[in-house]
């Protein structure tokens, strides 16, 4: 039996406000959330200071 595998995907997306955030997923499953950082690379970081590392990240321009 074959297993299936889910990435885990890191969307980063600014918000209204212009400050980034990023939201952590496995297929349609939201695991986390982080807001608040300047700049993308700041969400990317901080979310691999968790310990987190994510197959892909994908980043939205507002």
């Amino acid at each position: 039996m074959k297993d299936s595998f889910e990435p885990l995907i890191l969307r980063i997306y600014q918000t209204p406000n212009g400050q980034w955030a990023g939201r952590l997923m496995i297929g349609n499953e939201d695991l986390g959330w982080l807001s608040g950082c300047a700049s993308p690379t700041e969400v990317e970081q901080a979310i691999r200071e968790t310990g987190m590392c994510p197959d892909r990240v994908e980043v939205r321009a507002s």
